[in-house]
């Protein structure tokens, strides 16, 4: 059995090694943990960088056998099956690039009317101090 002890604040603490005590593991701790147990290791962003970028190269029967392979992960499948969509392909394929490689810079070039530089901003500054001018 445990011994009690006073604690910093006045109350009373377990000392000594209990078994089982603590905080209760997650739903998701526990699902980490057995597929960790099962093999399943987590995916790097390299793996999935290499991924996206070989599957934009892939032609369109080697797609469909990807998708419909229940053997294959969950996000090849899922990547497979909208690269190939029909309305949506595109998008899938411009947000895969996005993912791997980044949105493109977008450069704004402000200027004043009909092209010509802006005026200088002058910033004034009010104050109740005297300014000494004697430099």
């Amino acid at each position: 059995m445990a011994e009690m002890r006073e604690g910093r604040n006045g109350g009373k603490l377990k000392s000594g090694n209990s078994k089982g005590g603590g905080r209760p593991k997650k739903v998701v701790n526990k699902l980490l943990d057995e597929l960790k147990k099962s093999g399943f290791e987590p995916v790097t962003r390299s793996h999935v960088e290499e991924l996206y970028t070989t599957m934009l190269n892939l032609d369109v029967p080697f797609l469909k056998e990807i998708a419909a392979d229940e053997s294959q992960s969950a996000i090849t499948r899922i990547v497979a099956r909208q690269l190939l969509h029909r309305d949506r392909g595109f998008a899938a394929v411009e947000s895969v690039l996005d993912r791997v490689h980044g949105k493109a810079k977008q450069l704004t070039e402000i200027t004043g009317k009909d092209g010509e530089a802006l005026p200088p901003i002058q910033i004034i500054v009010k104050t109740n101090a005297p300014i000494n001018t004697d430099d």
